[in-house]
């Protein structure tokens, strides 16, 4: 009994060590993005300064856009920060009641052309109407993200298909009615040892592709981040060239 309890307090304090490594490597990635975020906003105030003085030219043209992708992986660096601080709080997101479905093809939206000029078929396949009750802005953010990837992993002249519906969980005789967002794309299969890493921050699949399409490899983990918050979860499939993510989400929270 003493060795036992020995062992229970040795876990108890790794456990406690373990948490506060973590609060602190988060509250540094947070202090260190808002730190960030001033010398960006700075620097791009100087070259629209400069733009207006010389004139346009490509130097000023680089620099723009590396200020740009550098404020937008700050930007995802303090959200996902803040996700997984808001885990051990008690926030919770806003909830309201919503159209889920006019959520979904409000993301929608802005990809239909990104598609169009990859020749992408972005088929949208969204009931007239889906009550729910919950963050209608993270689901926005979450078909977003989704949206995103697959027409960026899309082969060119393939399909993206978002299939918004309905599904019931079941845990014992508990029944959930849940939000369920499918969003595939045909392409590449990803390997089956990749599958469980996608979620994580800074992972990529193809080493080769990192930053040539202006992705860090941060969406995902906010997604999954996102999920979470809206007690929902998200998976991933890849088999017969089509690579599916499914998103599950209480339709009343």
């Amino acid at each position: 009994n003493d060795e036992l309890t020995f062992l229970g307090d040795e876990f108890n304090q790794l456990t406690e060590r373990l948490q506060v490594s973590e609060n602190k490597r988060a509250r540094f990635v947070s202090d260190a993005s808002h730190e960030l975020k001033t010398p960006l906003t700075v620097i791009d105030a100087n070259v629209s300064v400069l733009e207006q003085s010389i004139g346009q030219n490509k130097w000023l043209d680089y620099i723009k856009e590396q200020t740009s992708r550098m404020s937008g992986l700050v930007n995802e660096m303090l959200q996902l920060s803040n996700l997984e601080e808001a885990k051990h709080t008690e926030t919770s997101p806003p909830h309201e009641a919503y159209d889920a479905a006019e959520a979904v093809l409000t993301a929608a939206l802005p990809f239909e052309s990104v598609a169009f000029e990859r020749g992408v078929i972005l088929d949208t396949q969204v009931p007239d109407t889906l009550d729910a009750y919950g963050c209608r802005k993270d689901l926005e953010q979450l078909a977003a993200i989704l949206i995103d990837n697959a027409v960026k992993h899309s082969e060119d002249g393939g399909t993206v298909r978002v299939i918004l519906d309905q599904s019931t969980q079941r845990h014992g005789l508990k029944q959930t009615q849940m939000l369920e967002l499918r969003v595939s794309n045909s392409g590449d299969e990803i390997p089956a040892e990749a599958l469980p890493h996608l979620f994580d921050r800074f992972y990529r699949v193809d080493e080769s592709r990192t930053h040539k399409d202006n992705s860090y490899g941060l969406g995902l983990a906010i997604a999954r981040s996102l999920a979470e918050k809206n007690q929902g979860t998200i998976t991933v499939t890849s088999q017969d060239g089509i690579t599916e993510f499914t998103l599950r989400l209480p339709i009343s929270s």
